[in-house]
């Protein structure tokens, strides 16, 4: 494992960098699922929103809606990838030299960047 995260929903999420995958406890730490998606690259973090997971290296940024299996939108930033934040609407992502905003647009059923 290399992070951990929660959701509104009490979930825990915990990736495991080394085996590309998504471990999913409850709140008391009972094992529920885990989540291999298939990512188009290796990724080195994961960022949990909503129902959402954003996978990310430091060249890619990848989405995940674990309720609806929506994949998508590969994004490729300019530049090295260092970070990403989410709030809201917004997600910033932190390259060597600046700071990018996109908007996101989270519909019910699909959504997109």
């Amino acid at each position: 494992p290399c992070e951990i995260y929660s959701n509104e929903s009490t979930n825990i999420f915990v990736p495991d960098c080394e085996e590309q995958s998504v471990l999913v406890y409850d709140m008391y730490g009972v094992f529920l699922y885990d989540l291999p998606v298939k990512v188009p690259f290796v990724w080195t973090d994961v960022k949990v929103f909503g129902e959402t997971l954003i996978y990310f290296n430091d060249e890619s940024i990848y989405f995940y809606n674990y309720f609806t299996k929506n994949t998508g939108p590969h994004l490729q930033p300019t530049g090295k990838l260092l970070d990403i934040a989410l709030n809201g609407d917004f997600m910033f992502v932190l390259t060597e030299k600046r700071v990018n905003l996109y908007r996101l647009r989270w519909p019910k059923k699909s959504w997109a960047c």
